[in-house]
């Protein structure tokens, strides 16, 4: 089975080819681009000899629903000094995200079947398998789904992967923050009690960005246990593909 991922609009813009659980190639935009990456979908086809008809299926990185759900949330918050932003991202939904199918089969000739798997979950399955035997609880740490932070609270055991909460958070858990500004920031302290509150004898951070070393280490010096696991935006689509055909194996 053949699975072509394509992402816009977000830091991880590009496209990657897998043939069953090989990735075959993947290739990144320098910039954010906010259409299909229609020049990498073309070099990938083109360097592999893959026709787009003998693609099976399009993984679509992020659900539009979401997309539109994490804008309102964002934008209720600051309006009416957001309005502008408000504008031009809502423009991009509707124009962009609303119409994947339909851009896809004229940009790309696709004109099969499109899956949508939100980010999150593509990070906290990357998670679980890094420990296939151990029950593991999960935080998963996003860079930009749009406007805001996004991260979610999930619970492996038994060998399934529950979504126990969301979080939102601001920009402020990269590694560019200085030392001082963590402790005075509210998102971090809450962060810290939110690893406090959900933290087991085994837990990960995941993660498309990196954290700040201050953090890792305080939060390390509480919790022995805790691990943090850091994936390249290669990486991410990657594992989208990789999400999608295990989903698709267990339907």
């Amino acid at each position: 089975m053949k699975i072509l991922v394509v992402s816009c609009g977000t830091r991880y813009s590009g496209a990657c080819l897998i043939s069953d659980e090989t990735v075959i190639s993947c290739k990144m935009e320098n910039e954010t681009a906010l259409t299909l990456p229609k020049n990498e979908v073309d070099q990938i086809l083109g360097e592999t000899g893959v026709s787009a008809g003998a693609v099976d299926y399009l993984v679509f990185l992020g659900k539009p629903l979401g997309y539109l759900e994490r804008i309102l949330d964002t934008h209720m918050r600051t309006f009416p000094w957001s309005l502008i932003k408000f504008y031009s991202e809502c423009r991009d939904f509707f124009i962009n995200k609303l119409s994947i199918k339909a851009i896809a089969k004229k940009d790309l000739n696709f004109n099969k079947d499109i899956l949508y798997v939100e980010i999150s979950d593509v990070l906290a399955w990357r998670a679980a398998n890094d420990y296939p035997n151990e029950d593991v609880r999960i935080l998963t740490v996003l860079s930009n789904s749009l406007s805001n932070r996004v991260g979610g609270v999930y619970l492996k055991k038994s060998g399934n992967v529950f979504l126990e909460r969301e979080f939102h958070l601001d920009n402020f858990l990269e590694s560019s923050v200085k030392d001082e500004e963590l402790l005075k920031n509210n998102d971090i302290r809450r962060f810290k009690a939110l690893v406090n509150d959900y933290f087991l004898e085994n837990s990960v951070i995941i993660s498309d960005i990196e954290i700040s070393q201050q953090l890792c280490k305080d939060l390390m010096s509480k919790h022995k246990n805790l691990r943090v696991n850091i994936l390249k935006k290669e990486e991410l689509l990657e594992n989208a593909g990789l999400y999608a055909l295990d989903w698709l194996d267990k339907r």
